[in-house]
């Protein structure tokens, strides 16, 4: 038939649809200059989705066996509410209702508002009306999330220094700019150990806040509750609006504040904050789940997450309680999928939330989230096993690692396959990449999770070996990389408790990093396979660059696990050299030659380059770290090495055994630049133990024995014995059976260009040109871990 609009003007709009409709695969058109007075054609699109979901819901009406195609063109759709999808807007077999971008136009699905009328005011600030009645945390400009005014700035962190009054009450390690912090919504965030709370300032002093509400789950003692020593900083006030790229949020005015980045312009600026906490709710019932919807090609943006009243006291990867043990939430998620079944998200994009992304909780069967990205999430990105509504929903609490009470209610084959998921956390920084618990069969594969203040991927959530819903898991083929930026006791994949079936294969997992702001002594791994974790099959997994071990067990065994070909740590690396190629480590690898007795003359010289990478390591850290050495450690007869101490350099020789008979030396601090090739060089000449740096001499000291050679081997990249791995980049380590000169030393110090020739005496030199690469079994999980990382058009942070 032919639509003729004059005669169906008159008509009720829905109706008007369904007669335009096409006779076969249906379409309904939306766009962000249409208008809901339309008929939802691609000539006369609508203006909201709503709109659009209420015409597909009347499609679907009189054709339930068709598919449906709402195309979404180019622009930004400003949700007013939550967009709730029920049983009433499912598909079928063979007839999904899909959400599709239009193809080659990306539109945007916000739960924000664009700010506007930007002016510039005196000290290079900007100003901009605030939406009336609204208070937010988040706030993105020009699609990255702008930093909320903090003190110290990005890089720097307070440190406790005194608790007091209930947790509430705290001395800071630095004084507060600006006068008095209370009535401005300041918040002080903690970094406990693997978590961090934020707690609204009512009061303030010199070197003193207080809070409303005690600041950490007390009932776990010290790992989760500020305490003194641990890192902290203070956000929102408007002193601290002092950096580009910051901003404040001036209520009393009504008005927002924000330093500009350099080229910023305040006529082009794009500003966005939220409104909504969450995005999409798709929710059926027992009886009637939510079937066969698919989303491809959108882009989702923009939630909000208010400070709960008790403050913002997180357990681990996004639960959170009150101030004792019990009882406790998990975040929001700004796309919600319960009793949900083949629900598909395709070539999305969820970028810019104030708590967790996508959360699939109970009922929800055979759904997935493929070839998607997302990012900039401030909690965790995809959870697999969301457990309920927060406390501000006023959903019910639980207890931290309760089970459904119904085993049924278990998601079941829910996959993430082929992501980029990076950097999640950006607010709560103790959440995850990927989160899993209390489900069964979830497969994630094939994803590219990297840049994470914790861990990347986490599996299961009981603490103990007992029996839960959690099984047959499947981990595979992820490229998990840079994550454990800040909190430390985690890794790349993070597990607990029993989880028959579940299988971790295939993965590539590198730079598990542990900052100078990470409290307590627990390491960061590869795997840190928790407490209870048990049934396993780990086959033919990467890891190498870990702050850590890259496998630790916490209150459970190796042998509670089946292992099949893995590749754990000493994986040389190749690195651009000083001259060709060098070795890279990166705290945990190694390269290792047997003992030889050539490796052993009586008076010799130790010579490297090296290039470090910065030592972020906490005050009072031993910050050694091995560059080259034999024998087990300084206290074992016959040890020499080269050391670097944060920006000193060092060398040890031990005679006799025992602490008593180790002799070192260093250099002033300075010698050393990260980032920056610098030559070392010790000699022993049967009197005088000496170092050099950069060709010159700087420190000596009398030894006046000789020395007794060892039988351990001779380690580049860490501590003969395994510890205090290096991080950066060697080149070019030589041995040689006698002390050079001074001049000598000078001469390869200067040397361009070509290598300096060999001196007489050379024992042995590892020039690490030949170093072809990973080997031939690790470069095959290399190539198949995870998709090629998409080139990111956001500023870098």
């Amino acid at each position: 038939m032919t639509c003729r609009p004059p005669r169906l003007a008159a008509l009720p709009a829905l109706a008007a649809m369904a007669l335009c409709a096409p006779a076969t695969a249906r379409e309904v058109h939306v766009a962000p200059s249409g208008s809901d007075a339309n008929p939802g054609t691609r000539a006369r699109p609508f203006a909201t989705l709503e709109r659009a979901r209420d015409a597909v819901r009347a499609a679907r009406r009189e054709a339930p066996r068709e598919p449906v195609t709402v195309w979404l063109r180019s622009g930004t759709y400003h949700l007013p509410r939550t967009l709730v999808f029920g049983p009433e807007d499912s598909g079928a077999s063979g007839a999904p209702v899909t959400w599709a971008g239009w193809p080659g136009e990306r539109p945007v699905v916000s739960g924000g508002l664009r700010i506007e009328g930007w002016r510039r005011e005196p000290g290079g600030f900007w100003s901009a009306p605030a939406p009336r009645g609204l208070f937010f945390r988040q706030l993105w400009v020009n699609g990255s999330r702008a930093t909320r005014a903090r003190w110290p700035n990005e890089n720097g962190r307070l440190r406790i220094t005194a608790v007091a009054d209930g947790v509430t009450r705290f001395g800071l390690s630095e004084p507060i700019p600006g006068g008095s912090l209370a009535g401005q919504g300041a918040e002080l965030v903690v970094y406990q150990n693997w978590s961090v709370t934020r707690g609204r300032v009512t009061a303030s002093g010199e070197r003193e806040v207080t809070t409303a509400t005690p600041m950490g789950w007390i009932g776990h003692g010290d790992y989760t509750t500020a305490s003194p020593g641990k890192p902290c900083f203070l956000e929102h006030a408007r002193a601290f609006l002092d950096q580009p790229g910051e901003w404040y949020l001036d209520r009393s005015a009504g008005r927002i504040l924000y330093k500009p980045l350099p080229g910023e312009r305040p006529e082009t600026l794009q500003a966005v904050v939220p409104r909504l906490e969450q995005l999409v709710r798709i929710e059926g019932t027992a009886a009637a789940p939510v079937r066969f919807l698919r989303f491809r090609g959108i882009r989702f943006a923009h939630t909000e997450f208010p400070l709960p009243a008790f403050g913002y006291r997180e357990i681990q990867a996004g639960h959170y309680g009150t101030a004792t043990s019990e009882p406790t939430w998990v975040q929001p998620v700004a796309i919600e999928c319960t009793r949900a079944e083949e629900v598909r998200f395709e070539g999305c994009t969820l970028e810019g939330t104030g708590a967790s992304g996508i959360g699939f909780g109970h009922g929800t069967r055979r759904c997935a989230v493929a070839r998607c990205t997302v990012r900039d999430i401030g909690g965790n990105g995809v959870m697999v096993g969301w457990r309920g509504k927060g406390a501000l929903e006023g959903g019910d609490a639980r207890p931290l690692d309760a089970d459904w009470a119904d085993p049924a209610d278990a998601p079941r084959d829910i996959e993430v396959a082929d992501c980029e998921i990076a950097s999640c956390g950006a607010f709560s920084e103790g959440c995850v990449g990927v989160f899993a618990a209390f489900s069964e069969g979830t497969r994630i594969v094939r994803n590219h999770v990297h840049a994470m203040p914790y861990t990347g991927v986490s599996v299961g959530y009981r603490w103990n070996p007992s029996p839960t819903t959690q099984k047959r898991c499947l981990v595979e083929r992820n490229h998990i990389h840079d994550v454990m930026r800040l909190l430390a006791d985690g890794g790349g994949v993070y597990s607990l408790g029993f989880q028959p079936g579940t299988v971790l294969r295939a993965n590539h997992i590198h730079d598990v990093h542990r900052s100078a702001f990470a409290h307590g002594g627990a390491p960061n791994n590869g795997f840190f396979v928790d407490e209870g974790s048990k049934g396993f099959l780990f086959e033919r997994n990467l890891v190498y660059r870990t702050s850590g071990e890259p496998v630790r067990f916490n209150n459970c065994s190796r042998e509670w696990h089946t292992w099949r070909d893995n590749l754990f740590g000493d994986i040389a690396l190749p690195a651009p050299g000083r001259f060709g190629r060098a070795l890279s480590c990166g705290g945990g690898d190694a390269l290792e030659a047997p003992h030889a007795t050539e490796l052993e003359p009586p008076q010799l010289t130790l010579e490297a380059w090296v290039r470090p990478e910065a030592q972020h390591l906490p005050p009072g850290e031993d910050g050694r770290r091995w560059v080259a050495g034999k024998n087990a450690n300084e206290w074992a007869e016959g040890h020499y090495g080269l050391v670097v101490d944060r920006t000193k350099a060092g060398a040890y020789l031990n005679i006799g055994g025992g602490p008593d008979n180790a002799v070192d030396v260093w250099s002033p601090a300075g010698a050393v630049r990260p980032g920056a090739w610098t030559h070392l060089a010790a000699t022993y000449d049967g009197e005088r133990l000496r170092l050099f740096v950069g060709g010159r001499q700087v420190a000596a000291a009398r030894v006046g024995r000789p020395r007794t050679p060892g039988v351990g081997p001779f380690v580049i990249g860490k501590r003969a014995d395994g510890m205090f791995g290096f991080r950066g980049a060697v080149d070019e380590v030589r041995l040689t059976a006698r002390a050079l000169s001074a001049a000598e030393i000078a001469a390869v110090a200067g040397a361009r260009g070509a290598r300096p020739p060999e001196p007489a005496g050379l024992v042995r030199v590892w020039a690490f040109d030949d170093l072809a690469g990973l080997p031939a079994a690790a470069l095959a999980i290399a190539r198949e871990a995870g998709p090629a990382p998409a080139r990111s058009r956001r500023r870098a942070r």
